[in-house]
């Protein structure tokens, strides 16, 4: 999954080969039928499941520059347990480096 990211580069679809094989090999082996062509919204859904419980659904989804509208809906649904914030999509920088580069300001929220 991470050859068809590198391969997909931002880009709104691919049909490399290679990507394909390696994706395929993975939805082969689940039961579902093969892609003909590799778009992030399906890389997504193919990582959210295959890495489900592991951690990796926030960092996928900052990277992919969706994560601000997924976790606003969610946060909007009954079953959520937080109120979504655009702060909670940074990290703190770290005092080290605010120290050395006087003109650095930290992150909203922190």
């Amino acid at each position: 999954l991470m050859y068809c990211e590198a391969v997909l580069a931002g880009g709104s679809s691919t049909s490399d080969g290679t990507a394909l094989s390696y994706i395929n090999m993975i939805r082969s082996r689940a039961g579902l039928p093969d892609l003909t062509q590799i778009t992030p919204d399906n890389l997504l859904l193919e990582r959210r499941s295959e890495f489900a419980f592991e951690n990796q659904r926030f960092f996928d989804l900052l990277r992919f520059g969706k994560a601000e509208a997924i976790l606003e809906a969610y946060s909007k649904t009954p079953e959520a347990s937080f109120e979504f914030k655009k702060t909670a999509l940074l990290l703190p920088i770290p005092q080290r480096e605010l120290n050395t580069y006087s003109d650095m300001t930290q992150n909203p929220g922190y």
